[in-house]
């Protein structure tokens, strides 16, 4: 990876780019026993923060799941009065909380994986004060840009969001780094591995 802006790499991104990017020996079955180990020597934690994610952010397709009587000769007043209400409801829940979690929860995966043993306090991370309004921010963008591309086509939708996959955890690595860097480190990283 060429990193033309001398941008710091930080060490979630050297090591995407030593195994990915630069195809050294490796393997889906060396990757795959790697993860076991550290998943098996802090499993209780991974468990806890998996789920606490896994249920925060999932539960807004349960809001938006389409129930019976929507399609009644008012549908669209109904739509107005209760989905637009959820939706915008759910899009501040979703900058000011989801974004700063789903930062946390990537931080205590790297943690893990570098073998500190993190606890499931690491989850307050994305929340302390100096992280706080920079993950709102980066975050923000990034799922912005996301959702345009699902609003244009689907197609696009997915590809900017495996462009941008590596942001939360860029992000995690570096509290402070921008939104143009996260969001051009990323893209670099994921050239040529969005398959």
């Amino acid at each position: 990876m060429s990193n033309t802006n001398d941008r710091p790499l930080g060490k979630f991104a050297e090591f995407f780019d030593k195994y990915f990017t630069s195809k050294a020996d490796w393997s889906a079955q060396d990757i795959k026993s790697n993860a076991r180990v550290y998943l098996l020597t802090n499993f209780v934690s991974c468990l806890l923060v998996s789920l606490v994610l896994g249920i925060a952010t999932r539960w807004m397709l349960y809001i938006f799941t389409p129930r019976g009587g929507f399609f009644n000769d008012n549908w669209w007043e109904t739509f107005l009065k209760t989905r637009l209400i959820a939706l915008v409801i759910v899009w501040l829940i979703s900058l000011f909380a989801f974004g700063p979690l789903e930062m946390s929860a990537k931080r205590f995966y790297l943690l893990n994986e570098q073998g500190q043993k993190p606890t499931f306090s690491e989850m307050k991370f994305g929340f302390q004060n100096g992280k706080y309004w920079n993950t709102i921010l980066v975050m923000g963008v990034k799922n912005l840009v996301c959702a345009l591309g699902y609003f244009l086509l689907i197609v696009p939708g997915l590809y900017f969001r495996y462009t941008y996959f590596m942001v939360p955890y860029l992000l995690a690595e570096q509290p402070g780094i921008s939104v143009t860097d996260a969001m051009t480190l990323s893209r670099d990283m994921m050239k040529g591995n969005r398959w």
